[in-house]
């Protein structure tokens, strides 16, 4: 009789081992999951010991803290993956959920590095146009302030041929060169405004350029 009940417990235990693995086995596969991937999340260095508790073999029992991650991991009931629960609507729902977050978390990502660069390349072309106006604006302050010592040291200037286009010329190359710099302050200052109520990778651009907004 005992030894009857022991072959009986045996059979039992054999089978809910088998009914484990497969179950473990289906619901990875439903996440789209590889042996090797799953075996990793689960806490084994391999996918050796998983590929032997899948497949029922070499195993005469399955750990319980297995049974719990792969719940957590494949999204399932613990019902199901003892057999007890055949729902497969609801297990297959909850992992399509848990992996459609997953795809919209790596596509927001994606598209954040690529802001980002797209903002970094934009703030490295600002900052070389900001550096040649103000240059243009140095030279064009400098010409000015030597036409007029010019004009001085000369009193026939204005009489000489071709002065009064060189002054009218001066004159507007110098109207361009302020006009070019107010419109770059002023861009700067909306970048700034901007950068108060937005995301952060334009967080990041102000701060490349805060310095010389204003």
């Amino acid at each position: 009789m005992l030894k009857k009940l022991h072959l009986d417990y045996k059979r039992e235990q054999a089978e809910l081992v088998r009914t484990i693995g497969q179950r473990l086995r289906e619901a990875r596969e439903l996440c789209n999951l590889s042996q090797q991937t799953a075996a990793l999340k689960l806490g084994y260095k391999n996918s050796s010991k998983l590929a032997k508790i899948e497949n029922a073999t070499d195993t005469n029992s399955v750990p319980l803290w297995l049974v719990n991650r792969a719940s957590k991991l494949y999204g399932v009931s613990v019902d199901f993956l003892f057999g007890l629960n055949e729902d497969w609507e609801k297990s297959a729902r909850l992992t399509i959920e848990r992996q459609t977050g997953l795809w919209l978390n790596e596509q927001w990502e994606r598209m954040r590095r690529r802001d980002l660069f797209l903002l970094q390349n934009l703030s490295a072309k600002i900052d070389l146009l900001d550096s040649t106006i103000f240059e243009y604006s140095t030279l064009a302050k400098s010409l000015n302030e030597a036409l007029e010592i010019f004009r001085k040291i000369n009193p026939v200037f204005d009489e000489m041929r071709g002065g009064s286009r060189l002054l009218t010329t001066t004159i507007k190359m110098l109207e361009l060169a302020n006009n070019a710099e107010s419109k770059m302050k002023k861009f700067k200052r909306e970048c700034f405004n901007v950068s108060q109520n937005t995301s952060f990778q334009l967080e990041l651009f102000h701060e490349k350029n805060e310095a010389k907004c204003g």
